[in-house]
């Protein structure tokens, strides 16, 4: 699906087009729940960070900052 057709959550990327793909959009708890296959490790501890956004952290992320 086009970013530019997505809604909701998806809005965050919206402006800033990936470079090249796949593009993958989860969440912290799909994070915690495969932390062994993308981080290697079981024993990460997720926590919220007063202050920082997913739609602050996804748009750095996007325009390369």
């Amino acid at each position: 699906m086009a970013l530019t057709a997505r809604t909701g959550d998806f809005l965050y990327a919206s402006s800033a087009p990936p470079r090249r793909g796949p593009i993958r959009i989860v969440t912290t708890d799909w994070c915690a729940t495969n932390q062994q296959k993308y981080f290697g490790t079981e024993d990460l501890v997720f926590e919220q960070a007063p202050g920082v956004t997913l739609k602050s952290v996804a748009a750095s992320a996007l325009a390369g900052g």
